[in-house]
């Protein structure tokens, strides 16, 4: 059976970047320390809209495995002050 030719191979641990989106950075960071909690890692305020009413926020994170990256998205994603997460 080959491998999914669409999924990256990727060597676990390693540092994972995430972009999260929202309206407030500070928000988004305090949403941030509640996900990530004890794993190694470092946030960046990134972009703002060319209007101003949304923000990005750089993480980058140490995560253990695909089990590990994914549950940090979904908790980002279904956050109420997180837009998107890319």
């Amino acid at each position: 059976m080959s491998a999914n030719p669409r999924k990256p191979l990727v060597t676990y641990p390693c540092c994972w970047d995430y972009k999260i989106i929202g309206i407030d950075a500070g928000r988004i960071r305090t949403v941030i320390a509640a996900v990530v909690t004890d794993a190694e890692h470092t946030v960046a305020d990134s972009n703002r809209s060319r209007g101003g009413k949304y923000c990005s926020v750089a993480l980058a994170v140490n995560v253990r495995d695909e089990e590990h990256r994914n549950r940090i998205f979904m908790a980002l994603r279904s956050h109420p002050d997180v837009i998107m997460v890319l």
